[in-house]
């Protein structure tokens, strides 16, 4: 199977490879030769034809061809997805889920060990979490550490990042539950009053005890003076 190329017009390098880049590669390692068929193609031909000679193998990843895309909408589809979708032959959603991946930030990128490890939901996936400047810190505080680790499996990379994002709630010291034990006549408990943040009050009698109901009643108002003021 021969490779495609087409010529330049430039001496140095009067020929690129459209397609068979890596048996170009192995034939100059192995200092072998390679048939070329040489074709006249314009820029956008050819990036149709690579496109179309990359679909579906699996040493291409999701994050490399989200770049070709986007380098493709800007170069000769004037930033019109649909002229895309339909040059490529692909439903638009598709390719949006891949342009938005083409947009991730190079700190991410960085975070992977390889571009394989990338895939289209990733993207997504993190765009729901950095809807906020401090989630978006957040996360690219963690891609930092990550790019220094190696041998983490992309699966990995992306669930630590998500966690980076996550909103954090942090108590108050306001949160406690004010609680107070009221004792009535011979040190036994006549009730308790208990206040938590945006709850109700609470009142807890004790019925164990037979307490004198006038008495109670006297402490019962002083109590909640007290406590409400």
């Amino acid at each position: 199977m021969p490779a495609i190329a087409r010529q330049t017009g430039e001496g140095d390098t009067p020929y690129e490879i459209i397609v068979g880049r890596r048996r170009h590669f192995s034939v100059t390692i192995l200092k072998k030769d390679l048939w070329v068929d040489v074709r006249v193609l314009t820029d956008e031909e050819a990036f149709l034809l690579s496109d179309a000679e990359n679909e579906g193998r699996k040493d291409l990843s999701d994050y490399e061809k989200a770049c070709d895309w986007a380098d493709a909408l800007e170069c000769y589809y004037n930033h019109k997805v649909e002229r895309l979708a339909t040059a490529i032959n692909k439903p638009r959603s598709a390719v949006y889920r891949y342009l938005e991946l083409a947009s991730m930030d190079a700190r991410i990128v960085a975070a992977y060990d390889s571009p394989l490890d990338i895939k289209t939901d990733h993207a997504s996936k993190l765009s729901k979490v950095m809807k906020s400047d401090v989630s978006c810190k957040k996360i690219l505080s963690r891609a930092d550490e990550l790019s220094k680790t190696e041998g983490m499996k992309g699966s990995d990379v992306i669930k630590h990042l998500l966690k980076a994002g996550e909103p954090t709630t942090k108590k108050s010291e306001g949160s406690k539950v004010n609680k107070k034990v009221h004792m009535g006549e011979g040190g036994v408990m006549a009730f308790s009053l208990s206040k938590a943040p945006s709850k109700p009050l609470v009142i807890k009698f004790n019925h164990e005890e037979k307490l004198d109901m006038d008495a109670l009643l006297i402490l019962l108002r002083k109590s909640l003076i007290e406590h409400l003021d």
